[in-house]
């Protein structure tokens, strides 16, 4: 049986400070880390970047299979 609970995609705190760093020429301190990392995910479009990328998946699947089964 599949882990629903391992991560799909994750945000390194290196991932973070790499944009800070080049945004602002500066690292993130202890405490302004926690907090952009309390927030990010507010951010993100869980929900449509899941959706288009399960769409892309499995549209041509969806395609082929509708093919085939018309006449």
């Amino acid at each position: 049986m599949e882990n629903l609970d391992e991560a799909i995609y994750w945000i390194s705190k290196g991932d973070i400070q790499e944009i800070m760093h080049k945004e602002w020429g500066r690292d993130l301190s202890e405490r302004e880390m926690a907090a952009v990392a309390d927030k990010i995910g507010d951010y993100i479009p869980w929900h449509e970047a899941t959706l288009s990328a399960i769409e892309d998946v499995i549209a041509p699947t969806l395609n082929e299979s509708n093919d085939k089964g018309r006449k």
